[in-house]
């Protein structure tokens, strides 16, 4: 499924971190990955990054099925609505 995270699929082997820079969120700047993955790199190191949640692994299946819930119910209203 090409829309689940990285992390779902990899799960179990790494250990990696999800997480942003302060410095980097939001800047309304040109982009430069290569500069901007060293510089992530070196805040890394130095333990300044701080990682992002990430739920567990029944907490983002019970999240899909209810994301599947309420797109098969709104899905329902559409069809009785379009043949009323």
């Amino acid at each position: 499924m090409y829309w689940k995270p990285v992390w779902n699929v990899l799960e179990g082997q790494f250990e990696f971190d999800a997480g942003e820079s302060p410095t980097c969120q939001g800047a309304e700047r040109k982009k430069f990955d290569r500069k901007d993955a060293s510089h992530l790199a070196e805040l890394l190191q130095h333990g300044l990054l701080q990682g992002s949640f990430v739920p567990s692994v029944e907490i983002r299946q019970l999240r899909d099925l209810t994301r599947n819930r309420a797109r098969t119910v709104q899905e329902t209203v559409r069809i009785k609505n379009r043949h009323r």
